[in-house]
C-alpha cells in the first residue's frame, strides 16, 4: 500500500526519506510555523512533519531531495543543526538561507559537488 506524501509515514518508529522537495518544504513550513526555531517541533507533536514522523529536523532523511531552493527563506528564527543532512543529490540551493538570521550551525561538511545554483 502506497501512502500519500502528506501522510505521516513513520513506520515502526523509523522515519522515511523525504521523496521530494515539495514534501520537505511542507514539513519545514509546518515545523517552523509551530516552533519558529525548529526546536523539537516533530517530537513534541507541535507539527505534522510528514514522512519524518516524530523525528526532529536534525535527523531528517533528505537523501532523495534535489533542490533546497528557498527552503528556509525568511525563516529568521530558524536555528537547527542540520549538518547531518544528506544533500549530495542537491543541484539547486538558490536562496536556501536567504534572510535566515539566527542560523549559526556549521554545514561546512555538506557535499555540494552537484550544486549549480547558490544565489543569495
Amino acid at each position: 500500500t502506497q501512502l500519500p506524501a502528506s501522510h505521516n509515514a513513520c513506520i515502526g518508529g523509523v522515519a522515511s526519506a523525504f521523496p521530494s522537495f515539495a514534501a520537505l518544504k511542507t514539513a519545514v513550513d509546518r515545523c517552523l510555523a509551530a516552533v519558529p526555531s525548529g526546536d523539537n517541533c516533530c517530537s513534541s507533536g507541535a507539527a505534522n512533519c510528514g514522512v519524518a514522523g516524530n523525528t526532529n529536523m536534525p535527523g531528517w532523511d533528505t537523501s532523495l531531495v534535489t533542490s533546497l531552493e528557498g527552503l528556509f527563506k525568511d525563516k529568521s528564527s530558524f536555528n537547527q543543526d542540520i549538518s547531518a543532512w544528506d544533500v549530495r543529490r542537491v543541484t539547486n540551493m538558490k536562496e536556501t538561507f536567504s534572510w535566515t538570521r539566527s542560523l549559526n550551525e556549521n554545514i561546512g561538511g555538506w557535499n555540494t559537488r552537484r550544486v549549480t545554483s547558490m544565489e543569495n
